[in-house]
This record gives C-alpha cells, sequence and structure tokens, in this order.
C-alpha cells in the first residue's frame, strides 16, 4: 500500500537500504516498475542522496531504512533537510505495534528524537490511515518553508491487507502555507528604494526554494540595485551579471560584505541572518534600514532586529515589487554608444567598443549631463572604432547580458548612487595603474638588488688581490 501510495505522489526514485523491519517494503518495491530504487551503502549516505535529489528536482526526494540504527543513521541527513529547507520524506520502519515500548529487538523512538529537526513526524498506528498521512507528508514538506517529513511504520502495518480509500482529505489544523499576499506592507517599500543611496539587495536560499530567480533578477534590473547571496542562494542570481556582488559572509568577498555592511537599505529575501553571514550579529548593518521578506514567521527578528518585518512568499512579494516599480516608470532602457581616441593609440591604450547602457528613468537628468559630455567628447574629434559594425551592434542588442561596457568619460553619479553606467573599463584602468606603480617599484627593488651584488663581488676580488 506505502509503495502504490507513493506512485500516487509522482515518486519514481527512493534511496533505500534494506533491513529485516523494512522488508516487506523492499518486496514491495521490487514489483513496481514505475519506482527506481537506489541502493546505497549507508542510510545516511542514502538520505543525503534524497536530500539531494530534492535540491536540484525541486520534487520530494524519499529516503527508507529499516528500525533501530537504519533509523538513527538518517537522523544527521535528516536534520540537514530540515537547515537547509530541503523537501524530503523520511520513511523509517519501527517494530511491530504490539512491541513499542517494550525494549524489543533494534527498536528506538526515532519519532521522538527527530522531533526537533523535521516539519512534522507520523507514526503509523492504524494502516486505513496511511493514503492520508502520504498525501499530508508530501504536502507538508514540499509547501511553505520546505523540509523533512518522518513517517515511522510499524512492520505489522507494512504487512497490513485492507481496502484503501485514495480520497481521504488531508486534515492538518493550523498549518496554512499559502499565505495572503501582503501589497500594501509592500507598496510601502517603493519610498526606501526611491530614496536610497546605497541600497543592497541579500538574496538567500529561498528564492530558489520560491522558483524566484527570475522576479529576482527582474527586481534588480529595474531597481538596478546590486544582489549579494548566501551560499544557499548560489544560482538565484547569475554570478557574471553586472549587478551581482556574489557572496556575502565568512566565504563570500571583500566588496560583497563592504557593499551589505555600508548600505543604507539591505533587502533580505529568504535569508536567515544566520552568523556565517553576519558574524557578530550587533555589528552587522549597523546603519541600515533593513527590510526582512521571508515565508517563515520564526526567522523574522529572530537573528537580527528588523525594521520592515513581512511575512511572505518571496515569489508574490517579488511580483508585486516588480508591478510597483512598472507602475512608477521603472522600465530597463537601453542605448547604444561608443568610445574611443582621437589619436593612434599607444602600447597600452585601446580602441572603443560598444557598450550598452542601462538606465532607469528616474535618471534621465544624469543621463542626459552624460550624452552631453559624450556629444562634446566625440566633437573635439573622437572617432568610432573602425571594426564598429552594424552586425556587432545587432549581436550586442540580441545579448544585452553580456555587454561589456568601456567608457574614459567621467559618469554622473545619481545623488551620491552608483553610476548611472557600470564603467567596468574604469575599474580595469585602476588595476592596471596599480599593476604599472608595483611593477616600477619592482623595478627599482630589482636594480637595487643587482647592483649590491655587483658591488660585493667586486669588493671581494679587489679583497684578495685579483681585481
Amino acid at each position: 500500500m506505502l509503495v502504490e501510495c507513493l506512485v500516487r505522489e509522482g515518486v519514481d526514485v527512493v534511496f533505500a537500504y534494506p533491513g529485516g523491519a523494512s522488508m516487506p517494503i523492499h518486496q514491495a518495491l521490487s514489483h513496481q516498475p514505475k519506482i527506481r530504487t537506489i541502493l546505497r551503502r549507508h542510510e545516511q549516505g542514502g538520505a543525503f542522496g534524497a536530500e539531494g535529489y530534492g535540491r536540484v528536482t525541486g520534487k520530494v526526494g524519499v529516503c527508507i531504512s529499516t528500525s533501530g540504527p537504519g533509523a538513527t543513521n538518517m537522523i544527521t541527513s535528516i536534520a540537514d533537510a530540515y537547515l537547509d529547507s530541503t523537501p524530503l520524506v523520511a520513511i523509517t520502519a519501527q517494530v511491530m505495534r504490539s512491541l513499542i515500548g517494550r525494549g524489543a529487538f533494534q527498536e528506538t523512538d526515532v519519532f521522538g528524537m527527530t522531533a526537533p529537526i523535521v516539519k512534522h513526524s507520523y507514526l503509523v498506528t492504524e494502516p486505513e490511515e496511511l493514503p492520508r498521512i502520504i498525501k499530508e507528508a508530501f504536502y507538508i514538506a514540499s509547501t511553505g518553508r520546505p523540509g523533512p517529513v518522518l513517517i515511522d511504520m510499524p512492520k505489522d502495518v507494512q504487512e497490513a491487507v485492507f481496502t484503501p480509500d485514495f480520497d481521504m482529505e488531508m486534515d492538518i489544523p493550523g498549518y496554512n502555507p499559502v499565505l495572503p499576499v501582503p501589497a500594501d506592507k509592500l507598496e510601502e517599500l517603493i519610498p526606501l528604494i526611491e530614496n536610497a543611496r546605497r541600497p543592497v539587495i541579500y538574496a538567500g536560499g529561498g528564492i530558489i526554494s520560491a522558483e524566484a530567480s527570475g522576479d529576482l533578477l527582474e527586481f534588480a534590473e529595474r531597481s538596478q540595485i546590486p544582489v549579494a547571496t548566501t551560499l544557499m542562494g548560489i544560482g538565484a542570481m547569475p554570478e557574471t551579471h553586472p549587478l551581482s556582488l556574489r557572496w556575502l559572509g565568512m566565504h563570500g568577498a571583500v566588496f560583497a560584505n563592504n557593499a551589505v555592511n555600508e548600505a543604507d537599505l539591505v533587502i533580505a529575501l529568504g535569508a536567515r541572518f544566520d552568523d556565517r553571514v553576519t558574524g557578530a550579529v550587533n555589528m552587522f548593518c549597523p546603519e541600515s534600514t533593513i527590510v526582512h521578506i521571508d515565508i517563515d514567521a520564526s526567522e523574522i527578528n529572530k537573528n537580527k532586529k528588523v525594521a520592515y518585518p513581512i511575512r511572505a512568499n518571496v515569489k508574490d512579494a517579488l511580483r508585486v515589487l516588480n508591478s510597483a516599480l512598472a507602475a512608477k516608470g521603472w522600465e530597463l532602457h537601453y542605448v547604444l554608444s561608443f568610445t574611443a581616441y582621437s589619436e593612434e593609440p599607444e602600447p597600452g591604450e585601446y580602441w572603443g567598443q560598444v557598450a550598452l547602457i542601462a538606465f532607469a528613468p528616474r535618471y534621465t537628468e544624469e543621463f542626459n549631463v552624460f550624452l552631453k559630455a559624450f556629444a562634446k567628447a566625440a566633437g573635439d574629434g573622437l572617432r568610432p572604432d573602425p571594426k564598429l559594425s552594424n552586425d556587432s551592434i545587432v549581436s550586442v542588442l540580441a545579448n544585452p547580458a553580456e555587454w561589456k561596457p568601456s567608457s574614459k568619460i567621467k559618469i554622473p553619479r545619481g545623488g551620491g548612487r552608483t553610476a548611472i553606467l557600470k564603467d567596468h573599463r574604469s575599474v580595469h584602468d585602476s588595476m592596471l595603474d596599480a599593476a604599472r606603480s608595483k611593477k616600477v617599484g619592482c623595478y627599482i627593488v630589482s636594480w637595487a638588488f643587482i647592483l649590491a651584488v655587483v658591488t660585493l663581488v667586486v669588493w671581494a676580488l679587489h679583497k684578495f688581490g685579483l681585481f
């Protein structure tokens, strides 16, 4: 019956290690061609395999073990799934119902042991309840903040013969994973975004769980706010994107941490403010206005007190924010331009390249200043790259995410905020200047060393009368 219930939940892979108490399950699996059983060498590896399957596919991973040590071997993996918000259903075999609590062979209270590290637990005492329990377990594991659910099945329940009712309705009082969208609270954030001078988005694994990566990208591009991700949030934002700061925290980059800590507005999306990110939490973003949007109410204000706590599905929240920005005209516009020099390039210099300039309507004034500066420079004799053609322009337009801007013109800044043109070339030039200065220093040290060696050799030769 269990196997049939799994098939009805769309399960096609289970990670299982057999034992005496779980043998009826394995015998049934061997007769079900729709489910592939992956036999690992240890229950912990099997449960980690199911967790990885769930994380990669977005489906609920399923692992099965026997009673006693088989069940306890999975505890570490279950805890990991709980902390990483991974959808998992762990099915453990148990001794017969009549032996529970009597210290029977390989009896352990896995129900009690795992209570702190699962979203919910079941001990199946009535076989007829199994269809409902399986349906509820998969629903709980995959909705809201995903996580593991444990089902402990006595051996005689596995062997029970009965007429199932697959239409049994779920009965989960108090569990409401589908949240209303707090549109009013979210729209209150728009003035914060408009007035922020150094805003940063802090994105966690909740973005991936909610399948909101596309919505995050749209929000970042509309608002032109850079994005730093946690380790669990890797992949939520393309790391090659100009607005990506990559990772933050102790495993992240210095510039990402500096950007977050120096921000005047931090928008945390599907993140937990854990110590690997914050360090000393009282020193994390001390001067920032913090917005925290998360589906799990227990995570909001748990580690870091925030100014704007909002419980919501992060995908729904981002869609509301994107709609609000669009209503205010925050559309992203693209303009082609190029830069070049009036003289033939010398070694180390370069011809201008096509640059795709992105700006929001609120930067119209600053952008006009840039255009005037560019026009003046062009009027002074700047020449375009002779290799620039219509074909190259078309290719840039076709792949705007791959643009490589280059500009020698000073870019105006909007009220101290990030420049409206992300100028990679200027960063490159500063690095070259630093490298050149270090190179000069190396030359001085090298020649000084050579001179010292030569002087020493001459002195030695003179000392011994050879020179």
